[in-house]
């Protein structure tokens, strides 16, 4: 590391939505836009950059070792109820190496003093021909898992994803709880086409279903693939 420089900005942000003329209960709820009401907000937040230089080639190229952004909604004077602070928001990202990087997100109720949600990542990709990433997904009543990725490039022509997701916990709608079970595993094939990739995967999850799916994707626009997928259930 080529010495540290710690930058923090605090932010303010300020929103006002006027009373709708038509009370968003009486409208049917297809997105967002149907479910807005009055708002009246003060956003304020607090974020942290931890900073370095790293030689990129031939020349330092200053990157963040590490970000930390925390937010939080101050209501002022909400209906029925006097100025208050609601949900607080964080936002964690460490990199120490090029090749590591740890992400992570959590929403914190301060009325009930409980995290609502909290999100880990931890990415390793140190060598070219493989990559392996490890994360958890909690949130507040709900769901508790483990989930993880493997990636193996054989050669310029083959590749191979292992991806999976382990429930600690998950309670469904009606009450069903599923604990310490494997929610969805998945193997993918990958094979280079020249100007296209071609990804072959099936996939199982935890009522003994399968899942079968081939997706194109152009090397070009990767976002953008053409799948065609097929789902077989377990038998009765």
């Amino acid at each position: 590391f080529n010495k540290l420089h710690h930058i923090i900005t605090p932010t303010v942000e300020y929103k006002y939505i006027h009373q709708p003329s038509v009370d968003y209960t009486k409208l049917e709820q297809l997105d967002d836009i149907d479910a807005i009401d009055q708002k009246n907000t003060f956003t304020l937040g607090l974020e942290n950059r931890l900073q370095t230089k790293r030689k990129i080639g031939e020349s330092l190229s200053t990157v963040d070792l590490g970000y930390l952004l925390i937010t939080g909604d101050y209501l002022y004077k909400p209906e029925g109820r006097g100025s208050q602070f609601s949900t607080v928001k964080g936002d964690l990202e460490l990199t120490p190496f090029k090749w590591l990087r740890f992400e992570s997100d959590t929403r914190y109720d301060p009325d009930t003093r409980d995290f609502q949600t909290w999100n880990t990542d931890l990415y390793i990709n140190r060598f070219e021909d493989w990559q392996f990433g490890l994360g958890s997904r909690y949130e507040q009543n709900k769901i508790s898992e483990l989930t993880s990725e493997l990636s193996y490039k054989l050669n310029n022509e083959w590749a191979f994803r292992v991806l999976s997701r382990y429930d600690l916990k998950e309670v469904e709608d009606s009450g069903y709880k599923y604990v310490n079970r494997f929610k969805n595993k998945e193997f993918t094939v990958i094979k280079d086409l020249h100007c296209w990739l071609a990804e072959t995967s099936i996939s199982s999850d935890r009522d003994g279903g399968v899942t079968f799916w081939v997706v194109m994707k152009l090397k070009a626009s990767p976002k953008v693939p053409f799948d065609f997928k097929n789902y077989y259930p377990h038998p009765k």
